[in-house]
């Protein structure tokens, strides 16, 4: 496993204040009833977590006029950690939290998965607390280029460290220049050229583009590899030979992570992982093959006397 996940469940696994979802099946016409008074049998079951400034609640179907009523309950003091993901919040809600005094000091915030959609995004940007986060999801709202790269723009000069924007339009302008401990774009919609400028001038130390349909090609002319990548995951990317021949071609000083799963690799693309500059740093290389792009047994060969018989390959 790429450390992308080490980090990811470090800062999103840790103490953790789950609401049970016994009674989210409950028939429509009732849902906003149970749902009320199970948000609050759970603020009421849940004094001590909160009083370490951290709630969760994930999936709950959860509405802006519901989450103005936590933001307001005498319960819920001052939190640092907030994590809102799978609901069906919108550019309100987000509103509401940006003028929440219960979040001036917030830390690390989770909203995957809600349609914000682009106004959701820009309320984001203007949360005044928003620069002093250091964990950021946002993956899958809805968001165009142009609203996600308004958010990126404010977190610059933040405290911003894991940053995940997926499964929405992404470009590299705004993104390029976060110093980033983790930049998580995975299922984004983005070009080769976005992909490119992220990979050679990225400050992040590892990037995930998992999913991404970059295709064969998108690599291509890439002018280089950024001096503090440290780990890459370009899995189900449709990349292909002269991506991975583009890849190999540049210095990685700082490279140890390296996946490839899934993508459209034959002899040329293994045999230029062989001959790569960096191949002697890597302390992991992933490679998955799909069934109707396999390379030769000689090839993959090669690429193991090449790697030597140190832990890490995945071939």
């Amino acid at each position: 496993m790429l450390p992308v996940d080490h980090i990811r469940r470090a800062v999103l696994l840790s103490p953790l204040i789950l609401l049970s979802d016994c009674r989210r099946r409950k028939e429509e016409s009732g849902m906003g009833d149970a749902l009320t008074q199970e948000l609050s049998d759970f603020l009421d079951a849940s004094r001590t977590g909160l009083a370490d400034g951290k709630l969760t609640l994930i999936n709950k179907n959860l509405r802006d006029s519901q989450l103005a009523a936590i933001l307001t309950d005498p319960r819920v003091g001052a939190l640092t950690q907030l994590d809102l993901q799978i609901n069906q919040l919108s550019a309100l809600g987000v509103q509401r939290l940006a003028k929440s005094p219960r979040l001036q000091t917030l830390q690390s915030l989770c909203l995957s998965m809600n349609p914000l959609r682009d106004a959701g995004i820009q309320a984001l940007s203007q949360a005044p607390w928003l620069r002093q986060l250091t964990l950021l999801l946002a993956r899958s709202c809805g968001g165009t280029a142009a609203g996600v790269r308004t958010l990126a723009t404010a977190l610059a000069g933040g405290a911003i460290r894991s940053l995940d924007l997926g499964g929405q339009e992404v470009q590299a302008a705004g993104l390029v220049e976060l110093p980033l401990t983790l930049l998580a774009l995975h299922e984004a919609h983005l070009d080769g050229a976005a992909a490119r400028e992220l990979i050679a001038h990225g400050h992040m130390k590892s990037l995930t583009l998992s999913r991404a349909p970059l295709g064969a090609g998108a690599l291509v002319g890439l002018p280089g590899i950024a001096p503090g990548l440290y780990s890459l995951t370009l899995d189900q990317t449709e990349l292909a030979d002269q991506d991975v021949m583009a890849l190999a071609a540049r210095p990685a000083p700082a490279l140890e992570h390296l996946s490839l799963q899934y993508c459209s690799l034959r002899d040329d693309g293994v045999r230029a992982l062989a001959r790569a500059p960096w191949l002697h740093q890597l302390k992991t290389l992933t490679l998955a093959f799909k069934g109707d792009a396999l390379p030769s047994q000689k090839a993959c060969d090669e690429l193991r006397g090449a790697y030597g018989d140190r832990p890490g390959l995945s071939l």
